[in-house]
């Protein structure tokens, strides 16, 4: 299953450019609690291909300082594939994200994500959450922000 998801990603990371109306990049930072775990750093990058105007493919990484255990001392890489929608509200837009991730530390595992945030003019705020679905006691959630750069 881990296979599949893998290529999955790969797959939507190859052709969502080519048939995209939109591009955008987005650098975030922000701060990453785990319940059994405490608190961290967050520093991520997104990449979206709009697929329409309230739709997008929405890919990146996530690099984290919260310890899934406390013999690890590598930081996290999750890598998460959102279907993103975004609703457009006066000057703002709301975005409502979910899809799988994977996650690369001292192991591999796959989880799903789940986004909800507040896009406004090029700024974003928004919390996150990741449910390791091999390793259930793992759950991460993030608040960050971020900038947003078109492409094309």
């Amino acid at each position: 299953m881990k296979n599949g998801v893998i290529v999955l990603i790969l797959f939507v990371f190859i052709i969502s450019p080519i048939h995209a109306k939109d591009i955008e990049l987005e650098p975030r930072i922000g701060v990453s609690t785990s319940p059994y775990n405490g608190w961290g750093l967050n520093l991520s990058g997104m990449a979206s291909f709009g697929v329409s105007s309230l739709f997008y493919i929405q890919g990146g990484f996530l690099l984290n300082t919260v310890k899934p255990d406390s013999y690890s001392n590598v930081l996290d890489l999750d890598i998460p594939v959102y279907a993103s929608f975004r609703i457009p509200v006066k000057n703002t837009k709301i975005r409502l994200n979910a899809g799988p991730y994977v996650k690369f530390n001292n192991y591999t595992a796959i989880g799903i994500s789940a986004e909800g945030g507040v896009e406004y003019k090029r700024f974003y705020a928004g919390l996150s959450y990741f449910q390791n679905c091999t390793q259930h006691h793992e759950i991460l959630f993030n608040l960050s922000v971020g900038y947003k750069f078109k492409v094309r």
